[in-house]
């Protein structure tokens, strides 16, 4: 996820990674900049969308946005995500809101209101103004002759907290995978490996893409792309009964902001 300036949390746009968690995104940012409430728009690409219109949830693969809207809303209980897409998916239109959805690259226009407690630290709203203190009568000294009374000392301003503007990472897994990214290294993947995807399913590796990602098959037969970079492979390797060397897809690989 990249913030493209540094109003960005609050007014502004955000990049988001393929691989991601859409709704991990808008909490986490929701979290870092005190967002109270905030109207999100975008476009770009979903790798996987769920969506619920009249009848059940469907799952979607390769939706191109045609139109992404909605609201983040602070609330006792938690952060309330509530949006609604109408998305291309070969050659059809499907609408409906959005259950949840892995991100194929996409930019997210965002107009939020902040919490004053966080406009300081990231950017938003004005300074307060320090009030010079009035001398009590009584409390100067005389001056010497010759030498003029100095006046009352003003005051530094005092110092406004810091808060980094790179929002906290968000959760990946239902266990919370809290290790750092920085850390942990992928294992190498091989043509006939299988990974097994939390919205997915099992894929088997086929081949390397072009673009520089790798090829892999769905139990459908369908040939998807996958950056494996950018997701966390656990290092922990099983083998299926056809003798393939079997990983687990943890989440989003997610590297910390640096501004």
């Amino acid at each position: 996820m990249e913030l493209v300036d540094n109003k960005a949390i609050a007014r502004g746009m955000v990049r988001v990674q393929s691989g991601e968690d859409l709704m991990d995104v808008l909490r986490a940012l929701a979290a870092a900049a005190g967002w109270v409430e905030a109207h999100v728009t975008g476009s770009g690409l979903l790798d996987m969308v769920e969506l619920k219109g009249a009848g059940p949830t469907e799952t979607f693969e390769q939706a191109e946005i045609v139109a992404l809207s909605g609201r983040v809303v602070r609330r006792s209980e938690g952060i309330d995500i509530a949006l609604r897409a109408m998305v291309l998916v070969e050659g059809n239109v499907q609408a409906g809101r959005i259950e949840g959805a892995m991100t194929g690259g996409l930019t997210l226009v965002v107009d939020a209101v902040v919490a004053p407690s966080a406009s300081a630290s990231v950017g938003v709203g004005a300074r307060p103004v320090t009030p010079r203190p009035v001398p009590s009568p009584g409390t100067r000294k005389p001056s010497s002759p010759g030498r003029p009374t100095p006046g009352p000392s003003k005051p530094s301003a005092p110092a406004l907290p810091k808060k980094p503007l790179s929002p906290p990472t968000a959760r990946r897994t239902l266990n919370d995978v809290d290790d750092d990214d920085d850390e942990h290294e992928n294992p190498i993947i091989d043509n006939g490996d299988v990974l097994i995807h939390p919205q997915l399913g099992r894929l088997l590796v086929v081949g390397d893409d072009s673009s520089g990602g790798t090829k892999v098959r769905v139990d459908g037969g369908k040939i998807k792309v996958l950056r494996l970079e950018a997701l966390e492979i656990s290092n922990d390797v099983e083998e299926d009964e056809d003798g393939n060397r079997t990983f687990q897809i943890v989440g989003p690989r997610r590297k910390r902001s640096r501004f």
